[in-house]
C-alpha cells in the first residue's frame, strides 16, 4: 500500500498539523460500551468509531475473532493503530492523507518561537517537541483544546 504523504515544512503548514491533531477528532470509541467487560457479547458485530471533522469514522475487523479475549486484545491493538495514524502521522481518514511533520525544525525553515507568539500557540508549539508517551500526548492534546 503506498501512502500519500504531505510533508509539513513550513509554519502554517506544522500549525495545521496541531490543529488536526487536537481539534478534528474526537475520542476513539467501541460498540458495545461494554467491550471491556466479560459479559460484551462476541456474537454481536463490534466496531471502532469516532468524528473526524464531524464525519463518523467506522473501524471494523476485529469481528473475526469469536473468542472473547482475542476479540478485545485485536480491539486494543486496532485503537492504537487507528491513534498512532491519526495523531502521529495525521491521517485523515476522509481524504485518505497523511501529514507527517519533520523530526527537527529544518534550517531552510526554522521555527523559532518569538514574543509576538499568544500563549495558545506556544503552547501549540510546545506541542509538536513533546518526545513522551502515546497516552500522555492524547491528554496533553486533550487539555490543549480549551487553551
Amino acid at each position: 500500500m503506498k501512502l500519500n504523504i504531505i510533508e509539513v515544512t513550513t509554519l502554517s503548514n506544522l500549525y495545521f498539523f496541531v490543529q488536526v491533531v487536537t481539534k478534528l477528532v474526537t475520542d476513539i470509541k467501541v460498540k458495545p460500551y461494554d467491550w471491556l467487560v466479560n459479559s460484551a457479547s462476541v456474537k454481536q458485530p463490534w466496531q471502532i468509531w469516532y468524528r473526524y471533522n464531524g464525519t463518523l469514522i467506522k473501524v471494523m475487523g476485529m469481528n473475526r475473532e469469536k473468542n472473547y479475549k482475542a476479540r478485545v486484545q485485536l480491539t486494543k491493538e486496532l485503537i492504537q493503530q487507528e491513534e498512532i495514524k491519526l495523531f502521529v502521522y495525521g491521517y485523515n481518514p476522509i481524504t485518505k492523507l497523511y501529514l507527517r511533520p519533520p523530526a527537527q525544525p529544518t534550517l531552510a525553515h526554522p521555527i523559532i518561537p518569538t514574543e509576538e507568539m499568544g500563549l495558545s500557540q506556544a503552547l501549540q508549539y510546545a506541542f509538536t517537541l513533546l518526545d513522551v508517551e502515546h497516552k500522555t500526548l492524547l491528554c496533553v492534546r486533550s487539555c490543549l483544546k480549551y487553551v
